[in-house]
């Protein structure tokens, strides 16, 4: 009889199949064609009824342009230590000058009560606005504003912005967990500010930059940078959080249609602020 764990292996393996065939814009009909295998056994696999060989999961690869280990389950991305939690703690009430025990624990508690989510999305790319062109297409994200919940989710990821934090000083976090990593956003600051907090935090996540957390600190905190900051990080976690947010391909349509009203397309249109609004389109060489 299979063992409870070989029926995993299967499950996540088909889980995989199915994610790059629906990448790829082909049914499971057209990958039974390229493969010369019946839609059965693409079924079967993908459903996790039958497991792949070796052999099939080198044919897979060819057929879907993914690396033969993209199909088997990879180890969380990051193992939470037993003290980052504490550690978290520590360091953002030391640099925030405020006590956020309070804050953090609130965060956990609703991490706790909250189910993880399974994680359907696994980016081919490291690249931040590739990487985020990538998620949106995933998700079949079509129009603003982009779910970003929803986004998280698909990376396994869950969102707690339900909690005020004691000071403004800390905009958010994203702790790892053995359970899936928790993204955090302070509800104290604006709600266009803390969708770009939830974006700049998955994109630290998917670009692999922490190990166990990372702080969210605002621009004006005078105590200094948090331990491991690396300005070339915070580019790219900003340049993913804009692509995600702020799609090229919407706005330059938006604008193209004569949606040219910056404060309008920022707070209705794409909920975001009107700094961020301004700063994207000019990078978009739209101002």
């Amino acid at each position: 009889m299979p063992s409870r764990h070989s029926g995993d292996l299967s499950i996540s393996v088909g889980q995989r199949i199915r994610q790059a065939r629906e990448a790829g814009g082909l049914s499971q009909a057209q990958l039974a064609r390229a493969l010369g295998r019946s839609p059965a056994t693409i079924s079967n696999w993908e459903s996790g009824r039958r497991m792949p060989g070796l052999d099939d999961l080198l044919e897979l690869g060819e057929a879907l342009d993914r690396s033969p280990s993209f199909f088997m389950p990879e180890r969380p991305m990051h193992r939470q230590t037993p003290a980052a939690g504490l550690v978290l703690r520590a360091e953002a009430t030391q640099l925030a000058g405020a006590d956020l025990g309070p804050s953090i624990d609130a965060v956990m508690e609703r991490a706790v009560a909250t189910l993880p989510p399974v994680r359907r999305f696994f980016p081919r790319t490291q690249e931040p606005a590739t990487l985020a062109e990538e998620l949106l297409s995933s998700c079949r994200v079509g129009e603003p504003p982009v779910p970003l919940n929803e986004l998280a989710a698909a990376c396994g990821a869950r969102v707690i912005d339900e909690v005020e934090f004691s000071t403004d000083a800390l905009s958010g976090f994203v702790l790892h967990q053995e359970e899936g990593p928790v993204i955090a956003a302070n509800t104290r600051q604006p709600a266009g500010r803390q969708r770009f907090t939830v974006a700049h935090e998955l994109g630290h996540l998917l670009l692999n930059h922490h190990a166990d957390f990372h702080i969210d600190l605002v621009s004006s905190v005078a105590a200094g940078e948090p331990p491991g900051f690396d300005w070339r990080h915070e580019r790219a976690a900003n340049s993913s959080a804009a692509s995600l947010l702020m799609p090229a391909g919407m706005i330059r349509n938006d604008w193209l249609q004569g949606d040219q009203n910056v404060g309008w397309l920022a707070s209705r249109r794409y909920k975001v602020s009107h700094e961020a609004m301004g700063i994207r389109l000019a990078v978009l060489g739209l101002r």
